[in-house]
């Protein structure tokens, strides 16, 4: 079947008469988690923290039998008298429109189009989303095309594990140290009481709500918490993943791995599966039980649940590379934040401010050991100036 044409925009206030229940069955695999839930959860329990007084906004991409081929969920923010977009959300695994398989081409050329014609904002970004994704590339040639300029701001490195067809075969790649520290950590917590691993997935919103309570209990009690750059998943945002998974779309692609000791909740590893990918969105565990290595044995069972459901690629997200790699994880596509300045006065005007900031940063970290102290100092002011326009 071939790609339908003349696909246009059609600004809209609301989902209440935006049907996507054929869409989403023909996503690209890697985000196959998408819904209108997934924004809409999103809405309810992060905007107003984030954004309060905003309301989300959609654009529907519609073929020439008003079909809905495609979907782009945003807010607009005012900041300096400047209107910026954004597409709208949860930060992981990343940010994207929902579009139809079969019309990433004529999807991504009408969303430039509508925005470009609607004057909705002169910023637009759209991210983080991953680099080598092919929605996120169609994005960016029908931005070029229509003489938009993009400031990117690279956001990390995902890293993925790629997975065998058994588990007996992937223990093979994994250090022998690695698997022995595990069983015998825990072992010595076996000794103390019990010990148990609880896989949830497809519950009842009821169910679903018990254990988000417990795995934010967990984080409450995590090293995440005690540091000041931590940044919490669970923990005081259990509203996002209670609103998210009454879907039944979200609730049957989300999976929980809880470890208990005594029935206390001590580790979790919560993950998304969408076509043959695993994504780890979050894992933490109680610093009481460090020692018994319970944030590493909870990893064990995700795998190998993993390998038993078919799934080809365990996707464990950025930072922290070395933990990453005694999985086996290896260097995957970046997740990058694309801004896009409309091709006007006010675009090309703050795009070039922003690239010029960069040039004179790039010259102050290179040249400052060289440089005497007046001029130094002197690019250095000229550089937190421009930071504040």
């Amino acid at each position: 079947m071939g790609a339908p044409s003349n696909i246009s925009g059609k600004l809209l206030g609301s989902v209440s008469n935006l049907s996507l229940e054929d869409l989403e069955a023909d996503v690209p695999l890697q985000q196959d988690f998408l819904s209108i839930d997934w924004y809409l959860a999103w809405e309810e329990s992060y905007l107003p923290l984030e954004s309060p007084g905003l309301a989300l906004q959609y654009i529907s991409l519609e073929d020439s039998q008003n079909k809905v081929q495609g979907i782009c969920p945003f807010i607009v923010r005012s900041q300096l008298g400047l209107k910026l977009f954004s597409l709208a959300g949860y930060y992981y695994p990343f940010r994207s429109i929902i579009a139809s398989r079969n019309s990433l081409g004529t999807c991504s050329q009408a969303l430039v189009q509508t925005l470009q014609q609607s004057n909705v904002a002169s910023l637009i970004r759209m991210g983080p989303a991953e680099e080598s994704n092919p929605i996120t590339q169609n994005i960016n040639a029908s931005f070029y095309s229509n003489g938009w300029k993009c400031y990117t701001i690279d956001r990390g490195q995902q890293f993925l594990v790629s997975l065998p067809d058994s588990y007996e075969e992937y223990k093979k790649s994994v250090s022998k140290k690695l698997l022995g520290n595990i069983r015998r950590d825990t072992n010595r917590l076996k000794k103390l009481g019990d010990v148990r691993f609880v896989k949830y997935n497809s519950l009842s919103s009821e169910e679903w709500k018990n254990v988000i309570s417990d795995c934010s209990g967990i984080e409450s009690r995590s090293w995440l918490i005690k540091t000041s750059d931590g940044k919490a998943r669970i923990y005081k945002k259990e509203k996002f993943w209670n609103r998210l998974l009454k879907d039944k779309h979200a609730s049957d692609r989300t999976t929980v791995w809880v470890m208990y000791f005594d029935e206390k909740p001590i580790s979790y590893n919560l993950t998304i599966d969408s076509g043959g990918y695993r994504y780890g969105v979050s894992s933490q565990y109680d610093l009481e039980y460090r020692s018994y290595s319970v944030g590493l044995s909870i990893y064990s069972h995700v795998i190998e649940d993993a390998i038993q459901m078919g799934i080809k690629i365990f996707n464990m997200g950025d930072g922290d590379s070395g933990f990453k790699s005694r999985w086996g994880a290896e260097p995957g596509p970046r997740l990058i934040d694309y801004i896009y300045f409309k091709p006007n006065l006010l675009g090309t005007s703050v795009y070039a401010s922003l690239t010029l900031k960069d040039f004179i940063s790039s010259i102050v970290e290179k040249c400052s050991m060289k440089l005497k102290r007046p001029l130094a100092v002197s690019l250095s002011t000229l550089l937190l100036s421009l930071n504040k326009k």
